[in-house]
């Protein structure tokens, strides 16, 4: 938790740094993603304002969000500099290796019970949130963390002949009233720096920086009228950081306060693995470094209910490859050698609804 807080205040920081003044004579399109003239449109002269009977300088500039105007140009409002953006993500978690944990007591080949692609680890939320700064000629700085730490799902057995976990040279057995039950949490951080450029008045490309984590546990534990006994653990911790590359457009936009744009990211990361695995007072660890994949997609739908406020819902998938699981360490951890490595060969596929809302200012 503590790692956590320091990688949100370190990226507070840099979402603070000034990435340009605001040109002095180019107010912000809420309908395109840059600054640009609307002289042509919207500058009129003092003296035919007041012939014309309409509001002067001072009198357009309070209908704004920042309510000011640029020095010399009336008729022009400066447009905010910051979009803050406070979302609520429901996803679930896909992705499970063919690994056996409970099986029926017997000779080979036994007939298995319960396996790492039995689990569902449902749907769960957590907290999205961005701040963007806008600089010269439209470029972007945005700061983006998002997290998820809910998903949990639980498997037991309990067979009168007898149930067992086999895993290289280790054997935990359990007979008549006493039952096998696992238990596998998973969880997922993400924060980014990115910068957005311009291409048209519709389409942003974009270049940053990302940290995503996933933490994971699968625990085996007798289960017995006395109660409880864990005989085996596994943990797995990836730290996947590396540069990403993107883009975003419009892909709905009729001129009025609704419209649909769509992301796409993708990134090749650096992966520090770690894995704990414990069996009956035996533990043993193992890293790895490799390279892993992200890729994202977003869709969503936009209503601006003022120049400042916004209602957005969306769609979100997101991919990760090159990532150790908690079940595929199973088969790479031997208790009586007292030897471990890492499987890094899991993919992880993430999708569910994003909702909030975005405040410019």
């Amino acid at each position: 938790m503590k790692f956590r807080t320091r990688i949100a205040a370190v990226l507070g920081v840099l979402a603070l740094l000034p990435v340009g003044s605001v040109p002095a004579n180019e107010p912000y399109d809420l309908a395109s993603f840059y600054w640009i003239s609307d002289g042509p449109k919207n500058a009129v002269a003092p003296q035919l304002a007041a012939a014309a009977g309409q509001p002067s300088c001072g009198e357009q500039c309070n209908s704004g969000c920042g309510g000011q105007c640029d020095s010399g140009s009336p008729a022009r409002r400066r447009a905010p500099r910051w979009t803050a953006q406070a979302d609520l993500m429901y996803m679930q978690r896909c992705g499970a290796p063919d690994v056996t944990l409970i099986s029926l007591v017997g000779p080979p080949p036994t007939q298995e019970l319960t396996n790492a692609k039995d689990f569902n680890l449902g749907w769960h939320g957590g907290p999205r949130l961005s701040l963007s700064t806008y600089g010269d000629r439209g470029n972007d700085l945005e700061v983006v963390y998002f997290s998820i730490d809910g998903w949990w799902d639980s498997q037991a057995q309990n067979v009168p002949t007898g149930v067992q976990f086999t895993a290289p040279d280790f054997q935990a057995l359990a007979f008549g009233a006493s039952g096998m039950k696992f238990d596998w949490t998973s969880k997922l951080y993400n924060a980014e720096v990115n910068l957005w450029v311009p291409q048209t008045d519709r389409l942003r490309v974009m270049a940053g920086f990302r940290w995503i984590e996933t933490r994971e546990s699968l625990i085996g534990t007798f289960v017995s009228p006395g109660g409880v006994t864990p005989f085996w653990s596994t943990k797995t911790d990836n730290h996947l950081y590396g540069f990403q590359i993107g883009a975003d457009t419009r892909l709905l936009d009729r001129g009025g306060p609704f419209y649909v744009t769509t992301a796409i990211k993708a990134g090749i990361y650096r992966n520090y693995t770690q894995q704990v695995g414990s069996a009956v007072g035996t533990v043993l660890e193992a890293e790895e470094t490799r390279t892993a994949f992200e890729s994202d997609v977003t869709l969503a739908g936009v209503y601006e209910v003022s120049r400042c406020l916004s209602v957005r819902l969306g769609y979100q998938f997101m991919w990760l490859d090159g990532v150790a699981v908690a079940p595929s360490q199973i088969h790479v951890t031997n208790v009586s050698t007292r030897v471990a490595s890492v499987d890094t060969d899991g993919a992880v596929f993430y999708h569910g609804a994003v909702a909030g809302l975005e405040l410019k200012f």
